[in-house]
């Protein structure tokens, strides 16, 4: 009879401590993916600084990528045309965040498959990975108030550039160009 009792008071003990864990994982991961962008300057993939002035009222879509990743290299063709299509679109900045750190393989990857997006410095990965980047490729939409909009895991489809050109021109609408 105490055996029993002490193996049920150690299971309950361990259930109670793993929804413990559950619950406390769940709301750390839910207040780390609301991370809102960075409101400080950015460092280039060439070393210039990206003034936050630069960035403040627009829209921004950020593409978490890397070299090694098919989905993030077939995906690419798409944001560059999503890119020219609002070229003439002044509250948009379009940023990839390379995952490499090897900034010479990333300019002979550059040399063969152009990215026009502004590519981050690598070192900008602290503002946009904490918490709310679990694989690659991941795009990123944040609000002209810099508030994360939408997040998507994986490869971009032409569903999904749609629905980024549709939050574009719901935020123009809404606040005016």
């Amino acid at each position: 009879m105490i055996k029993t009792k002490s193996i049920l008071k150690l299971t309950l003990i361990t259930f109670i401590s793993l929804v413990l864990i559950i619950i406390s994982f769940l709301i750390i991961n839910f207040y780390q993916s609301q991370g809102d962008f960075p409101d400080n300057d950015l460092k280039l993939l060439g070393g210039e600084m990206l003034d936050s002035n630069t960035f403040d009222g627009k829209i921004k879509i950020v593409n978490v990528w890397g070299t090694w990743c098919a989905s993030c290299i077939k995906e690419i063709p798409r944001l560059n045309q999503l890119k020219a299509e609002s070229a003439n679109d002044k509250s948009v900045l379009f940023l990839a965040l390379p995952g490499d750190k090897d900034i010479e393989r990333l300019n002979k990857f550059f040399i063969k498959k152009p990215f026009h997006f502004l590519q981050l410095d690598p070192s900008n990965e602290t503002y946009f990975i904490k918490g709310i980047i679990n694989g690659y490729p991941t795009t990123l939409v944040y609000g002209k108030n810099g508030e994360l909009i939408k997040k998507w895991m994986g490869e971009l489809d032409e569903n999904r550039i749609d629905k980024i050109k549709s939050i574009i021109a719901k935020a123009n609408n809404s606040n005016g160009k």
